[in-house]
């Protein structure tokens, strides 16, 4: 399911409890008690790949039946794939060997209805206002038996400069935030299976493909 922002993701039971409890010394006893009535929260490890290859392969993986159609295909034109376990650490075996495709490691350790946050990047002054540029992902997962029912949020972004020009030649070099990567999407991962997404259109002059590959929960 594709998201729209601002979205919040579903707010447990337990923690609704929690946000009214001081985190105080006089109230230990009441998070002891949580835990015993809820059980302890489920630990949940979040790996995922940014990924950046040229269309052309990725046209070829599909004309080449390496990737089946895809599992979802969003009006805006992105693809996701629900794909085994083995078959995604083949997918990025074959990425890692494959010239002119990128790949981003990069992960966090949540537990079941605790959200996880990460950036990869820097900050910038860009007309007066700070912005940040590189990866951001947000994560929010919920165990649901034998299935993973996960909240994604990723921004990818760089900072571009045309080139630099002279007096006669023309303006000097400009600086921009291009945004290569915006994807808010709820998935239900199946026990022992991961996700690909890519999205829909090529950007920029060198026709990349931007997508992020999430290993199973």
């Amino acid at each position: 399911m594709v998201l729209h922002r601002p979205f919040s993701p579903p707010v447990l039971l337990r923690d609704r409890l929690l946000r009214r409890i001081p985190a105080t010394p006089s109230w230990a006893w009441f998070w002891r008690l949580q835990e015993k009535l809820f059980g302890r929260r489920k630990p949940v490890k979040i790996y995922a790949h940014l990924i950046t290859l040229p269309d052309s392969i990725r046209a070829g993986l599909l004309s080449s039946r390496v990737l089946a159609s895809p599992t979802f295909l969003a009006p805006g034109g992105l693809q996701a794939w629900l794909i085994h376990a083995a078959e995604l650490k083949a997918l990025q075996d074959r990425f890692r060997q494959t010239p002119g495709v990128d790949l981003l490691n990069t992960g966090a350790k949540t537990a079941d209805g605790v959200q996880a946050a990460l950036f990869c990047g820097q900050s910038m002054s860009l007309n007066g206002l700070r912005n940040d540029v590189g990866l951001r992902l947000d994560c929010f997962p919920r165990i649901r038996g034998q299935s993973t029912d996960l909240f994604v949020d990723v921004t990818f972004s760089e900072a571009t400069t045309n080139p630099a020009g002279t007096a006669a030649l023309g303006p000097p070099a400009v600086i921009s935030i291009q945004t290569n990567l915006d994807i808010a999407v709820r998935l239900q991962i199946p026990k022992g299976s991961g996700v690909l997404l890519l999205n829909g259109a090529p950007g920029g002059a060198a026709q990349k493909v931007f997508g992020l590959m999430i290993d199973p929960p």
